[in-house]
């Protein structure tokens, strides 16, 4: 597997702000990826560049990188059947799936996928308590993925990194 690298993130950067500054995370990520070694990923919501090169994309819109599922992730059941996926990869995307139970998709995800990986805004205290980043903790996390416990935990520059193991279930 390929994987998206320190000056790949840098030039997405240049050209997009957002993502300026976010590759301690994603390096966190990229290493864990790099230890499970999955032959196949899916990624949610990933919008201008994929952590896994030849992974399998699922997004509300194309944005020009090929998603192989364009469609609302919050939609049930998946068109994916199960245990298609060695690896899911939800990176700063669970806390925008408003208006739905997100315990209801963490099960989906277990459906489809062997292991998870979800990254989470962890903490952010905002003046608006409607942002969907606002005060994400521990006990929110574990109510939204069921109450699952991650194998590894990582706080990375405020943003709490779970990579969950569903293979022994």
């Amino acid at each position: 597997m390929k994987y998206v690298n320190w000056k790949e993130y840098t030039k997405l950067g240049m050209r997009r702000p957002y993502y300026r500054e976010r590759w301690c995370y994603i390096r966190e990520v990229v290493n864990i990826i790099k230890k499970i070694d999955p032959e196949s990923v899916l990624e949610l919501g990933v919008r201008h560049i994929r952590v896994v090169k030849n992974s399998d994309v699922m997004d509300l819109k194309d944005y020009d990188i090929g998603a192989k599922y364009v469609m609302d992730a919050r939609k049930l059941p998946w068109p994916i059947p199960d245990n298609e996926y060695d690896l899911f990869i939800a990176l700063e995307v669970f806390e925008h799936l408003k208006k739905t139970n997100r315990s209801d998709i963490f099960r989906e995800i277990k459906r489809t996928s062997n292991m998870a990986i979800l990254s989470f805004p962890y903490k952010w205290d905002w003046p608006d308590k409607d942002n969907p980043h606002y005060m994400i903790d521990d006990d929110i996390i574990k109510e939204w993925t069921d109450y699952h416990e991650p194998v590894i935990e990582k706080v990375v520059m405020n943003r709490k990194i779970c990579f969950y193991d569903f293979r022994n279930l």
